[in-house]
């Protein structure tokens, strides 16, 4: 396959409206036309049927961390009831960020958004999804050219689903004790429709809900005097910041529910709180700051080609390859280093896609890869029946991919495309396997599950 069809990852989708920049999403599925069809009148059992006009498939664009302001006014116009039609692209980039192809929408209008949930047993990064009906679509090739973001609201920044705080007014303290929100998904329709707030609270500060369930469902009456409000913020890694917050007015609780999961001998209690809501708005972090008065601007940073990032990698992978293990050190991961640290130091740098992927896959595979990470991707060596490389989040290559340059825009789950580069990383990471392998047929122990 030509290096030039190399992967689409997650992450390489660059959104467009009314052709400004407005950020780049983590996936994007739809916009594809079908045919409408419709029904002729009836001739005797028969109803003939033929086809009366084109439709689109709605776009469904996933996006992490912040919002660009062009795709947060959007929302933001959504949710308050002010929206108008836009029209706007999805660059489809490739692993270098090139423009492979296009897809170009006009007359479109949000008709969902999917608000993620908090969750504190969630290790994984917060998303959430917009649904966007277009009055027409058409997909372009794309022009090869290199895209370049501008964020003028800032970097977009990543959190986990565990990162948040969850308030609800005048029951603060009880909040604390918080351990998940449901997603919410509110929907355009003629109105606006605002599903009902769902949350788990401990029994140990349950009380207080019960309390507020008392007074506005047994004793109803008070109406909107005692409604309330609620305010979720999704916070960065440290905790000590704001990513972005969805604040939630009017809110009044229905139901208070006791839910008790059995773990061996021990009782788990929690409840589950739910409420109706009547407003819900998407509130970003205060952009950085800028630099101070006076600061001269910094260069603009040439943007490296592909073949650029190639020769760091190639350059990077033959000096990790020649690298050695301690004598003590006899993990499976440092044996493999150790033989590949044989290596003659008069080869040459790998010059074609396939050897890159080659010394790639040998460098991963020798100094990075968890076992079943390994164990997953070497079978794919000579195989025919695959067409991507597909890597979780937290996939240890994916990162030394990313720390090498090759991939851009973080390193969430990425499904790498096949090609004469993916296919050298599975040979290379096959050949290190094929090394170790009478090391770990000798040593069962080393063979358990990956290190948290």
């Amino acid at each position: 396959m030509p290096s030039d069809q190399r992967s689409y990852s997650a992450g390489h989708f660059a959104i467009e409206i009314e052709g400004g920049d407005a950020g780049i999403a983590r996936s994007v599925v739809g916009g594809e036309p079908y045919g409408i069809v419709a029904f002729d009148p009836p001739v005797g059992a028969r109803v003939g049927k033929h086809l009366d006009g084109v439709g689109y498939e709605p776009i469904v664009i996933e996006l992490s961390g912040t919002l660009h302001p062009r795709m947060l006014s959007w929302v933001a116009s959504m949710l308050d009831g002010t929206q108008t039609a836009h029209d706007g692209a999805i660059a489809f980039l490739d692993y270098d960020y090139r423009v492979r192809s296009e897809l170009r929408w006009t007359g479109g209008m949000i008709t969902q958004v999917d608000l993620p949930a908090a969750d504190g047993s969630l290790r994984e990064s917060v998303a959430m999804s917009l649904t966007i009906e277009p009055a027409s679509v058409v997909m372009t090739a794309g022009s090869g050219a290199r895209h370049s973001p501008t964020m003028s609201g800032g970097k977009q920044k990543a959190n986990n689903a565990s990162d948040f705080r969850f308030v609800v007014s005048g029951l603060e303290a009880a909040c604390t004790r918080v351990s998940k929100v449901a997603s919410l998904s509110i929907r355009q329709r003629d109105v606006l429709e605002v599903p009902n707030l769902t949350f788990w609270v401990s029994e140990i500060t349950a009380a207080a809900f019960d309390q507020w369930r008392d007074e506005f469902v047994l004793h109803q009456g008070a109406g909107a005097a005692v409604e309330r409000s609620a305010e979720l913020h999704f916070l960065n890694p440290t905790r000590t910041s704001d990513v972005f917050s969805i604040t939630m007015s009017n809110v009044g609780v229905v139901r208070v529910a006791r839910e008790r999961a059995e773990a061996g001998s021990e009782v788990v209690a929690w409840v589950r709180v739910e409420a109706y809501c009547e407003d819900v708005r998407l509130v970003m972090a205060a952009a950085e700051p800028p630099p101070p008065a006076g600061a001269p601007p910094a260069p603009p940073a040439a943007a490296p080609t592909a073949d650029d990032a190639l020769e760091a990698l190639t350059t990077a992978l033959i000096a990790a390859l020649r690298r050695g293990a301690t004598v003590a050190d006899r993990t499976p991961d440092a044996i493999a280093a150790r033989l590949m640290a044989t290596v003659d130091a008069s080869t040459p740098a790998p010059t074609d896609d396939i050897e890159r992927g080659r010394a790639a896959g040998r460098a991963w595979a020798a100094e990075h890869a968890h076992l079943d990470e390994l164990q997953a991707i070497a079978p794919l060596a000579g195989r025919d029946d695959w067409s991507a490389m597909a890597l979780t989040e937290g996939h240890s290559l994916a990162a030394f991919l990313a720390a090498s340059g090759v991939l851009e825009g973080g390193v969430d789950p990425v499904d790498l495309r096949r090609d004469e580069f993916t296919e050298g990383i599975a040979e290379g990471a096959a050949e290190v396997l094929r090394i170790v392998a009478p090391q770990l047929t000798r040593r069962p122990a080393l063979i358990g599950p990956r290190p948290t």
